[in-house]
């Protein structure tokens, strides 16, 4: 049954992807970029609206697909205003939350993905919802709609305001530290990349909420692993997020927070902590690439980590190390002992940012 339910919610996908079959009436070139609108802006929304929402609710993929693609054109661009927006959402609502209570997985696939585009308070809730859902098909859909929904907040007016964008973050963090599905995470993931990167509209409060949040909330999945199974995909999970954690809290443009670049160095740890249980037990292979990124890869975020940490809040004085040169070696020994003088109990970085004793070796 469940595996039913996932081939109906991918053939559904893959006919959202179908592009438009005839040329549909369009908006007035200059309403989406309107800063105010007028009576007869709206009445034009809400026709064009109408027009399109008998094929929107039809059930018939095909169609929904069609429509679905005339609606979201008004929403590309970067000038779009928030006027627009918020009327263009305020007069689809009601078509929303009709496909939502459809039967149709085109039609609710078709709700998430405009909400999504549409970047508002309440459709960016509307769309977190979904993180929940019982299908691996929607809760890693609703994730990559959420990235899009940072992709459209990324303007110097955005129609998101901080509160909700930060109870967003906090939704796909909680999906990135328990979601079973590697897929549903790693959708998480990219959507929280995506609001570290949130440098117009003076954001940095969401920006450096989403960095503690991503390198948290990572930090966690990596710490629930078996070190003792081949996990390599998950690996690759977090790897991806590195730079991008990296470049949010290198920024000389702006300054982080402090929680914000603690976390980065706490994240850059549990990296280099998860090599080190697979070493004690013995659980690395010979061929070491996956775990010789993660080594490089911690080792380098926690210099950078460290050296901004010292910027902007303490400095802190750690050991210079070569982590990944003894572990590339197969000098393990070595590697184990140098781990466990960082981030042991009594180790160097726990000690300087009062992470918890057990945080990265158990």
């Amino acid at each position: 049954m469940h595996d039913r339910r996932l081939k109906t919610a991918a053939a559904a996908l893959l006919l959202l992807a179908t592009p438009a079959l005839a040329q549909i009436s369009e908006l007035s070139g200059a309403i989406p970029q309107a800063v105010t609108l007028t009576s007869d802006q709206r009445g034009e929304i809400a026709a064009f609206v109408g027009d399109h929402r008998d094929a929107l609710l039809s059930g018939d993929a095909r169609r929904v697909s069609t429509s679905r693609e005339a609606v979201l054109r008004p929403l590309a661009g970067r000038t779009v205003s928030v006027a627009f927006r918020q009327a263009y959402a305020d007069t689809l609502q009601e078509v929303i939350d009709a496909l939502l209570e459809t039967d149709s997985p085109a039609g609710r696939y078709a709700a998430l993905r405009i909400a999504g585009a549409l970047a508002t308070d309440a459709t960016a809730r509307q769309v977190a919802a979904h993180l929940d859902d019982e299908t691996v098909a929607t809760r890693l859909f609703a994730s990559a709609q959420l990235e899009r929904t940072f992709v459209s907040a990324n303007t110097p007016t955005p129609s998101i305001s901080p509160a909700v964008a930060r109870r967003i973050v906090d939704r796909l963090g909680a999906t990135v530290a328990t979601d079973p599905s590697r897929l549903v995470a790693d959708a998480a993931v990219r959507a929280l990349v995506m609001a570290t990167k949130l440098t117009e509209g003076r954001q940095d409060e969401v920006r450096f909420h989403a960095t503690r949040v991503l390198s948290d909330k990572l930090g966690e999945r990596l710490r629930a692993l078996d070190p003792g199974a081949d996990a390599a995909q998950e690996i690759a999970v977090a790897l991806r997020a590195v730079p991008h954690v990296r470049l949010a809290v290198t920024d000389v443009t702006t300054r982080p927070t402090p929680e914000a670049v603690r976390a980065a160095a706490g994240f850059a740890g549990d990296l280099i902590g998860y090599v080190f249980h697979r070493v004690e037990l013995g659980a690395v292979p010979e061929d070491r690439s996956i775990e010789l990124q993660a080594v490089q890869a911690g080792e380098t975020l926690l210099g950078f980590a460290l050296r901004r940490y010292g910027e902007i809040a303490s400095r802190v004085e750690i050991r210079q190390l070569d982590l990944a040169g003894a572990f590339e070696r197969g000098d393990d020994r070595t590697f184990r002992r140098d781990v466990v003088g960082l981030l042991g109990g009594s180790g160097e970085l726990v000690q300087s940012l009062s992470f918890a004793a057990d945080r990265f070796i158990r």
